[in-house]
């Protein structure tokens, strides 16, 4: 019964903890290979996270066909 009242806080941070931490540093294996790609499209205003350009000639493709755009609340960002 004590297991089940421990909090997460106490260091069992679940069992998708280290693909978030992997995720959030940016050495995901998908995620970095999704950067290679991004990386090579033109644009100067970018994702911190995935390197998906918001502007450039690649930009409207990304917004309609991929859903990549700005997040509404942090303009670094894409809504992942």
């Amino acid at each position: 019964m004590a297991d089940e009242d421990r909090d997460v806080s106490q260091g069992d941070h679940g069992e998708h903890d280290h693909i978030w931490r992997d995720l959030m540093t940016g050495v995901h294996p998908k995620l970095r290979e999704g950067r290679v790609v991004f990386k090579r499209l033109p644009g100067t205003s970018r994702c911190k996270l995935c390197a998906v350009p918001f502007d450039g000639i690649a930009a409207p493709f990304l917004r309609a066909f991929m859903k990549k755009k700005h997040a509404r609340k942090n303009p670094f960002f894409c809504d992942f």
